[in-house]
């Protein structure tokens, strides 16, 4: 007789760590925040990244802080180039394309900008989940992108109208957007 090898058990994510699940070559690079598995970085919160100069962003993080009572989000400031490296690769954006908008990295790998990166966002924090769904409707998406990309291409103005000048030598301007 022929003796059956015994089935695994269905792994149910709810109820176990998911990090086992990765590869044994999986390189903890020194922090609990993420994953180094071959060329993708498999994050343990959902990362922002951000234009830490601009006044209109640092207080958007600020308000995700405060709403974020899990920890669900990682803020990494876009000018603090050694928290940024372990995104870099799985990224492949260049420092200007990642200067006009917010990108997020989502925990199962997805690459996030703009009024979708916001979404996400509102989708990572428990507070806020219930209104993901709500801003992807037609009308309010519509909306919301557009407003989105105003505010994100007219920040350091708004900065300004705030009393906070940050650059008055130019050197963190906005690039020039490419026409489509």
């Amino acid at each position: 007789m022929q003796s059956r090898k015994p089935q695994p058990e269905p792994i149910d994510p709810v109820e176990q760590d998911l990090t086992q699940l990765l590869p044994a070559k999986c390189d903890n690079l020194g922090t609990d925040q993420y994953y180094d598995v071959g060329s993708q970085v498999l994050t343990m919160q959902t990362a922002i990244l951000y234009d830490g100069q601009c006044l209109v962003c640092q207080q958007s993080v600020a308000l995700i802080r405060r709403l974020d009572r899990t920890h669900a989000i990682l803020p990494i400031d876009l000018h603090d180039k050694s928290a940024l490296a372990p995104y870099a690769p799985q990224l492949d954006l260049s420092d200007s394309a990642l200067m006009h908008e917010i990108h997020v990295l989502t925990t199962d790998g997805k690459v996030l900008s703009g009024y979708g990166g916001m979404r996400a966002i509102a989708q990572a924090t428990p507070l806020t989940r219930w209104f993901a769904p709500i801003m992807g409707w037609p009308g309010i998406a519509w909306l919301g992108a557009r407003t989105y990309n105003w505010v994100a291409a007219h920040r350091y103005q708004i900065n300004r109208l705030f009393g906070v000048e940050i650059c008055t030598d130019g050197a963190c301007a906005l690039p020039a957007k490419a026409k489509r």
